[in-house]
C-alpha cells in the first residue's frame, strides 16, 4: 500500500483528483485544512491504494489487505527490529525506537510498506507544521538562537523565497553584538531591493515593525544576536525585545550537528521566550538524525523546515514525516568509507 498526499482547493475537487490518479480502489485516509500557495484556504487528503510488487509477483488483481508473507516479501519491506536498529544508531532514545518499532509490527498486516508505516508514526509523534500556515501574512517572525546557528542565512534564504514568490518583505536585525551584523542584512536588503531596519531597544523594535504593518508588507523578518542559552543577562535581554511585539511567531533555529543533550536542552533553555516552533539548521553536517527527533518529540514545538546548506535559497526545506522517514531509513554512509 502506498500513500499519496492531494491538494486542492475543496474536497470534492480533492476527490475527483484522488480517483482520476488511484482508480475507484483508492481510500481516502485523512484530510485536512491547509493554506495554499497563493493564500487561499484548500485540503490537504491522504489516500491509499494497494500497490505491492513481491519477488514473486502474486496476482496483482487479489483484493483485500496484503498476508503476511506477501507483505515481507515485498522489495521495500524492512523488519521492525531492523527498522529499531536504524532509529538507535541515528541515536533516538530506546524507548522511543521501541514505540516506534512495536508500531511497525502492529501495521505488518494492513499492507502499509515500511517507509509509510514511519511516516505515518512520525505525523502523531512530531508536531509537523505547512510553512505556509507558519508564515502568515504581516505577523513578525523571529529567529532567534545560539552562536552560530545559521539565523542570518535561514533569513536570507526565507526573504529570497518569499520575494521570488512576489511577496513584499520588510527585514528588522536586533544583532547589536555581532561585528558587521547590521552592515551584512543592509547589504543583503539592497540586493533584493527591500527595507531593513536596525533596532537596539524594544521601542524601536515595535516602532518598526508598526512601520511595516502600515505599509502592509506581507512578511516581516526579524534576525537576532546569537546569544548563550545559559546566559541569564543576554536570555532577559532578548525576553524584553521579544516582549515588544505583538504576537509574533518565534522560531527557534537549532543545529542538527549538536550533541544529543544539548539538541534536547537548549529549547526548554528557550522555553521562557514563548517558542512557537523549531528550524533545524546545518542538516548537511551531520549523518545522524536522532537528536532532532528527540527534541521535536521531546518540546513538541512546531517543526517547518530544515536547512541544508550554505546556498541562498536552495538550502532550505519543508520538513515533513515522509522525507524523514526516508532520511531515517536509509543506510549511514560515511564518505570516508567509500575509500
Amino acid at each position: 500500500m502506498r500513500l499519496k498526499h492531494y491538494t486542492a482547493r475543496s474536497m470534492q475537487e480533492g476527490l475527483r483528483l484522488i480517483q482520476k490518479d488511484l482508480g475507484d480502489d483508492a481510500v481516502m485516509l485523512s484530510s485536512k485544512s491547509v493554506v495554499l500557495p497563493d493564500g487561499t484556504k484548500g485540503v490537504e487528503i491522504t489516500a491509499a491504494v494497494e500497490k505491492f510488487t513481491p519477488a514473486g509477483n502474486p496476482d496483482r488483481s487479489k483484493k483485500g489487505p496484503l498476508s503476511a508473507d506477501e507483505y515481507k516479501a515485498g522489495s521495500r519491506y524492512i523488519a521492525p527490529e531492523s527498522v529499531e536498529e536504524k532509529l538507535l544508531t541515528h541515536g533516538i532514545t530506546g524507548k522511543v525506537a521501541r514505540k516506534i518499532s512495536q508500531a511497525i509490527k502492529a501495521l505488518e498486516g494492513s499492507g502499509f510498506e515500511t517507509e509509510d508505516a514511519l511516516e505515518m508514526i512520525l505525523g502523531k509523534l512530531i508536531n509537523f507544521q505547512i510553512p505556509s500556515k507558519v508564515l502568515t501574512n504581516g505577523r513578525p517572525v523571529v529567529l532567534i538562537g545560539s552562536t552560530g546557528a545559521g539565523k542570518t542565512t535561514t533569513i536570507a534564504k526565507l526573504a529570497v523565497s518569499k520575494v521570488s514568490a512576489k511577496r513584499s518583505i520588510g527585514l528588522i536585525t536586533m544583532d547589536n553584538f555581532k561585528i558587521g551584523a547590521k552592515e551584512q542584512i543592509k547589504i543583503f536588503a539592497d540586493a533584493l531591493q527591500v527595507e531593513s531596519r536596525a533596532v537596539k531597544t524594544p521601542q524601536e523594535l515595535a516602532k518598526e515593525v508598526a512601520h511595516y504593518k502600515a505599509k502592509q508588507k506581507d512578511y516581516i523578518l526579524i534576525d537576532s544576536a546569537g546569544l548563550n542559552p545559559f546566559s541569564k543577562d543576554r536570555m532577559e535581554s532578548l525576553q524584553k525585545m521579544l516582549f515588544a511585539l505583538d504576537n509574533p511567531y518565534i522560531l527557534l533555529v537549532l543545529p542538527a550537528n549538536l550533541n544529543m543533550q544539548e539538541l534536547a536542552n537548549i529549547p526548554y533553555a528557550f522555553k521562557g521566550m514563548e517558542l512557537s516552533g523549531i528550524i533545524f539548521s546545518k542538516m548537511d553536517e551531520t549523518h545522524y538524525l536522532g537528536g532532532i527527533v528527540n527534541a521535536a518529540i521531546e518540546s513538541q514545538l512546531e517543526v517547518c523546515y530544515a536547512t541544508d546548506g550554505q546556498n541562498i535559497p536552495q538550502d532550505i526545506l519543508e520538513l515533513d514525516p515522509k522525507s524523514l522517514a526516508r532520511k531515517l531509513l536509509q543506510d549511514i554512509q560515511l564518505p570516508w568509507e567509500n575509500k
